[in-house]
């Protein structure tokens, strides 16, 4: 059980760490 509480927690993490490079990525696009 913490196990599988900690990998979710981590593939979250990835989760949220890929939409922020979508928006920066989107970001700077504008930007330029």
């Amino acid at each position: 059980m913490k196990n599988y509480s900690c990998l979710s927690l981590v593939k979250r993490g990835q989760k949220r760490e890929r939409e922020r490079e979508k928006v920066t990525k989107s970001y700077y696009k504008v930007r330029n």
